[in-house]
């Protein structure tokens, strides 16, 4: 569990539900079906291999799909999106919201940019 603090939040091999709270946070969900809430802050958020929900909510985030399928928010901020995983054949949906964001896609996916001037880059 995190604190107000810049914070380190690792999962484990389970489903789990892991939050930032206030803080640069980083949250990486490892394995399982986890749902990953980054919160106030400029936050970086890793899914693990498991099919997660990211929600980057407040701040300028960064949403790292590192296996499965997973659904990533960026809610408020100017977020970054990597969407898809070469090595697991991993995909997604990624939902941008109000800000400038950033999609980088390299596998399958869909995006939705949201609010703002948004990036996307093939790879």
């Amino acid at each position: 569990m995190a604190t107000a603090n810049d914070d380190l939040v690792l999962g484990g091999p389970g489903d789990e539900t892991l939050y930032g709270y206030a803080g640069n946070d980083t949250i990486h969900g490892l394995q399982g079906a986890d749902l990953l809430y980054g919160g106030v802050g400029d936050d970086s958020l890793h899914s693990g291999s498991g099919d997660d929900t990211v929600y980057g909510a407040a701040g300028n985030d960064n949403l790292v799909n590192d296996g499965g399928n997973d659904l990533m928010y960026g809610g408020l901020g100017d977020d970054r999106f990597w969407l898809g995983d070469v090595v697991y054949g991993s995909s997604g949906s990624a939902w941008g919201g109000d800000g400038d964001d950033s999609f980088v896609v390299t596998t399958t996916g869909t995006i939705y940019g949201g609010a703002g001037i948004d990036t996307l880059v093939l790879v």
